[in-house]
């Protein structure tokens, strides 16, 4: 699993993979990779089940998450003309918090 962040760099935008965020996390805290990608696993697991479950995650002075179910749509086939039922989509959808826009705010002047 890739995990992405887009970084600005002089006008371009890089995404940060998983991997340097386990090199960044190890420097800061002396841990193995392997323990601190263990728990990463574990935490984005458990946001999925819990997405799946309750449909809200609520992160501390970051934001939440919730799913929403986008009703389906009419599908048309061109070749006969029938119209096809088309089955509905659920989606993923964040909401910073305060303190989290107004960080972002203050750090991508």
């Amino acid at each position: 699993m890739t995990v992405m962040v887009y970084l600005r760099m002089g006008g371009k935008e890089k995404a940060m993979v998983k991997e340097e965020y386990l090199e960044q996390i190890k420097n800061e805290t002396g841990l193995t990779k392997r323990d601190i990608e263990k728990v990463i696993n574990c935490f984005i697991a458990l946001m999925k089940k819990n997405l799946a479950a309750k449909g809200k995650i609520n992160l501390a002075n970051f934001g939440t998450f919730t799913v929403a179910r986008f009703a389906p749509k009419r599908l048309y086939s061109p070749h006969d003309g029938r119209k096809l039922p088309g089955s509905g989509i659920y989606k993923v959808h964040f909401k910073q918090s305060k303190e989290f826009k107004e960080f972002l705010k203050k750090e991508m002047k």
